[in-house]
């Protein structure tokens, strides 16, 4: 026998076995990590599941009727409140835009109303379709803008003018 052939066989055995061990050590460089984030997701998923399923069941809308007139009745008081802020905010905007155009028809004089003052592209209206009270009709030296306030204390909401002739 030739001592060359003995010496190869033992390392071409021991190429295979580090070929092996070199395919299992990265097989478990990608397998582990896939697995411990594969556990996790799991786990994870589970926890929602758990917190989800002790959420209580939805419950229908309730409907309201305004069945009475008395001011008891809260949808209706929550509206009457909305609808005043309402007036207040376009009574505010109506003696802005008047204050801006103070003097710009006539000297000393605040102008009538216009659509293209507002963004809405009108003078405001009260949201129930009334005119506000005092809206200059014609060219004034003061103005005193007022809202009607539903079931509040003041009834009424002023904005006078501040500009003095």
């Amino acid at each position: 026998m030739e001592p060359n052939s003995q010496a190869v066989n033992p390392q071409k055995s021991n190429k295979g076995k580090i070929i092996k061990i070199l395919i299992l050590v990265f097989l478990g460089l990608i397998l582990i990590p896939i697995l411990y984030i594969a556990l996790k997701l799991t786990l994870t998923g589970a926890v929602i599941y758990k917190n989800l399923s002790k959420l209580p069941k939805s419950t229908p809308q309730t409907n309201y009727v305004n069945t009475s007139s008395s001011s008891d009745n809260k949808p209706e008081q929550i509206r009457k409140q909305a609808r005043n802020e309402r007036r207040k905010l376009d009574i505010d905007s109506m003696a802005k835009a008047l204050e801006n155009n103070f003097g710009s028809e006539e000297q000393n004089k605040y102008p009538t109303p216009e659509d293209d003052w507002f963004a809405a592209g009108a003078v405001p209206k009260d949201p129930l379709g009334e005119e506000y009270l005092g809206i200059p009709k014609e060219n004034v030296s003061n103005f005193n803008i007022c809202a009607n306030l539903e079931d509040a204390i003041p009834n009424q909401y002023c904005v006078k003018s501040k500009q003095s002739p």
